[in-house]
């Protein structure tokens, strides 16, 4: 790891902000240092460096403001991606984001159902098409195991199993995110879409931002820390004043009060009312 640690400390001596992209491959993007598993230069030349995401990251806490990774947490295991995420969040700063692309456990449930969109078939024939070409016709197995099996695939996230890995490894403000799409200016434009046909890879992705938490924030008398946050509960009643559970919850968070109840949950066992305050206060 001596050519990483001279690398790194190269690139930390330059201008912020720092970037970090695993997995990189061939596409090494400008300003960013590019890793994978093996070292070698990308299309364009830039230099990859190997680094082994799925050990620890010998790259020092609090030393980089965004980290990047396209379709490689799911080629290690859920356990080893664990390590990787609680790595992430070690070595970004107070503040820093980490930008998730993976293929989508949701479109592989829906391929496989008789509900698909023009798109959607069209992508299960290519895929069987052009990785199983000796398939003897299209079927929703060949499809399947190709999609889980190929390239080396380990584990297959949904929003759901990848959300809660990132918050396990104290990854906070998780944002799912269009394709190519990000609040922040170095996380946009970074997916290789040109890979895939048109409209492919963003069916097949889930893309994800977390923040590595901050110290927590001190408050201000009164100050009302939920107001506008993401709020849901268990079930709605017949009392309800909204239709569906989440907008029955927002009453309570949107600073406007009835003088009576903002929100009612059904007669059921163990009922709950939730807010994501987004931060550590």
């Amino acid at each position: 790891m001596k050519n990483l640690d001279q690398e790194l400390v190269d690139y930390l001596r330059g201008p912020a902000p720092h970037k970090l992209e695993i997995g990189a491959g061939q596409n090494g993007k400008q300003g960013w240092l590019a890793t994978d598993l093996r070292s070698g230069s990308s299309a364009g030349g830039l230099r990859i460096i190997a680094l082994d995401a799925s050990k620890d990251f010998p790259i020092p806490s609090d030393s980089l403001d965004f980290i990047y990774m396209e379709h490689m947490i799911e080629h290690i295991s859920f356990e080893k991606g664990q390590g990787m995420l609680a790595e992430c969040n070690r070595i970004l700063k107070p503040g820093g984001v980490v930008r998730i692309v993976t293929p989508s456990l949701g479109l592989l449930i829906k391929m496989i159902s008789s509900d698909r969109s023009a798109l959607e078939e069209r992508y299960r024939k290519w895929s069987v098409e052009t990785f199983v070409p000796d398939a003897p016709r299209i079927t929703n197995a060949f499809f399947f195991n190709n999609f889980v099996r190929a390239w080396g695939h380990t584990f297959i996230y949904d929003h759901e199993t990848l959300i809660l890995a990132m918050r396990l490894a104290g990854l906070e403000m998780i944002k799912v995110c269009d394709l190519n799409v990000s609040e922040h200016s170095a996380l946009c434009g970074l997916e290789n879409v040109a890979r895939l046909p048109p409209g492919f890879l963003d069916l097949e992705s889930i893309v994800l931002e977390g923040v590595k938490g901050v110290s927590p924030i001190p408050l201000s008398a009164g100050e009302n820390v939920a107001l506008g946050k993401l709020a849901t509960q268990s079930s709605i009643s017949k009392w309800s004043r909204e239709a569906t559970p989440r907008k029955d919850a927002t009453r309570v968070v949107s600073g406007s009060f009835s003088g009576t109840y903002n929100c009612h949950t059904d007669l059921e066992d163990k009922p709950w009312w939730r807010v994501d305050l987004e931060r550590v206060c």
